[in-house]
Formats: structure tokens, sequence, C-alpha cells
């Protein structure tokens, strides 16, 4: 038991000099006042709504009312793709991709911060319900809004804290 527990210390005081450090860490990391300062501009169609109103839960959190210093503008394309196709050419599946353009910009100078492309796809049954076939794609739709409203704010983040990382080393006194 007590070889354990030295062994459970050890290991965590070796990870802790490996220099990890969470993206969303207060003392270094990207914060909540941060992102919270990112104004989403508005998406067009009903997908756009979906996503900006994920979006405006992820950035904001808490609702902290910030002065935005950046607008983020999003661009979404949407594909099916028919799968498992039966000898009388019904398909039985399919996949759904929607594709987010962003691009992220300083409000005041409109340069842009950050651009890039995330995309998510996700799987449905094409039933002989017409209703239970739309039900399923709405469903397969919902889940790949949530995954990009997941990946855009993780991506902004990384590139906001890699460029807050090159400046603090800039701070550095130099050997």
């Amino acid at each position: 038991m007590v070889r354990i527990i030295v062994l459970q210390v050890i290991i965590c005081l070796y990870t802790l000099g490996c220099g990890f450090q969470p993206l969303h860490y207060e003392g270094g990391g990207t914060d909540a006042k941060w992102l919270a300062s990112i104004q989403i501009a508005k998406i067009s169609d009903r997908n756009g709504q979906i996503l900006r109103s994920l979006l405006l839960a992820r950035f904001s959190p808490k609702f902290l009312k910030v002065d935005p210093k950046y607008i983020l503008f999003v661009r979404l394309t949407e594909g099916k793709v028919n799968l498992a196709v039966r000898k009388d050419d019904t398909a039985t599946r399919a996949n759904l991709t929607i594709t987010a353009d962003y691009k992220l910009k300083q409000k005041t100078t409109k340069k842009t911060f950050l651009s890039g492309k995330v995309s998510s796809t996700n799987s449905y049954n094409i039933l002989t319900s017409d209703f239970a076939t739309m039900n399923a794609e709405n469903n397969a739709r919902n889940r790949v809004l949530r995954s990009l409203a997941n990946q855009i704010p993780l991506r902004i983040s990384a590139k906001f804290h890699e460029k807050s990382q090159v400046q603090r080393s800039h701070l550095l006194p130099k050997k």
C-alpha cells in the first residue's frame, strides 16, 4: 500500500515538471474575459442561428459584459452523401457534413487575426417514414453543429494562447 502511494506521488511530481498547462488556466491560458470580448456576427440560415447560439454560450458562459475587441464571422456549407444503397437504388443511410469557414477580425482595424475551416460529419438512417427520416436528419444536424461549436472556440483559444506565449517570450531576458 505504501509503495503505491509513493509511486503516485512520484508520478504527480514528475508531471508537474513537464510544462503542461491547461489551455483555459487562468494563470497563463485564455481566460473567460478574452473569449467574452469576441462578438459573433449573425450567421445566415437556421443552421447559422443554432450555431451562433451555441457559440454565444461557449464564448461567454457567464454572460460577462465586455467591450468587444474582435468579431467572428462564420459561413456554413452543408452536404449530404447517401450510403448503403440497396439493389433498387434506395439509400438506407446518409452522411451529413457541415463545414464552417470562420474569420476572427479585430473590430477597430478590421485586420484578420485568425481564419480557418472546421467540419464535422454525422450519419443517420434513411427510413421508410419521411417524418422519421427528417427527424433523424435534424438530430444529426444538431450533433454536427454542437461539434462545430466546440471546435471553433478551441482553435481560437489555441491561437490566442500561442500568440500570447510568443509575446511573453520576447519579454524574457536574452541569455
